[in-house]
């Protein structure tokens, strides 16, 4: 009874929870690393050998994601040791743990998918070069005027969306042609769903980036 009684305060904010949910992160670290730091590549690789070596054939990935799939299993494990157990008290204290350990998988779950979106989200950012939403203020233009339009002149994609005060939400990417206002002309764009807007951009020449299109509908709110 102690023993599961110990085990119940697995909250967020708790070393496991912690851990799972910078795993993403620490994923994406080591890959960056690899490719900036020799030195860190090398070790990488070392470890590698040595797991392999000491757990049959497992890689580093393999190793750190074992935390995350065993917390998953909880549950069912737990379920199993409730299903064959037939003392009350006893009951009583693992359906109890059942339930927390079941509060604590789904707020994890959640956590990882905030967690995801804001990494695809600040994947689609460094794509995308940085762009006004409202068009360039004349340097005639009052001060004071140029302070409030400044002001709403920030756009940035992991911003929470305005007024829900909830995450921004990626939902598709696809590419197309675009027919210009201009001229009979198409331009080649790429279009990013997002949950509350689309956001229009097309290929900058001569950089890796993508830009805001200069048609009137490179910002579409959709709330």
């Amino acid at each position: 009874k102690q023993w599961y009684q110990r085990r119940v305060a697995i909250t967020a904010g708790h070393p496991l929870f912690e851990y799972c949910i910078k795993y993403i992160e620490s994923r994406s670290y080591i890959k960056s690393q690899q490719h900036k730091n020799n030195d860190f590549k090398e070790y990488i690789n070392w470890c590698s050998n040595e797991i392999r070596v000491q757990h049959n054939k497992l890689g580093v990935d393999d190793i750190l994601i074992k935390p995350i799939q065993r917390i998953q299993k909880y549950p069912i494990l737990i379920r199993d040791i409730l299903r064959k157990t037939s003392d009350d008290d006893t009951r009583s204290v693992i359906a109890s743990f059942l339930e927390k350990v079941k509060v604590f998988v789904e707020a994890l779950n959640r956590r990882k998918e905030e967690k995801e979106e804001q990494q695809k989200i600040e994947g689609i950012k460094e794509r995308i070069e940085s762009y006004s939403v409202l068009p360039s203020v004349s340097n005639n233009t009052n001060d004071q005027i140029n302070q409030i339009l400044n002001k709403y002149n920030k756009f940035d994609l992991a911003d929470k969306v305005p007024l829900l005060n909830t995450q921004r939400k990626f939902l598709h990417e696809t590419s197309c042609k675009l027919d210009s206002k201009l001229d009979s002309k198409t331009q080649d764009v790429t279009m990013f769903l997002f949950s509350d807007h689309i956001l229009v951009t097309r290929p900058n020449k001569g950089s890796k980036k993508e830009k805001s299109t200069d048609c009137d509908s490179a910002l579409i709110p959709l709330l």
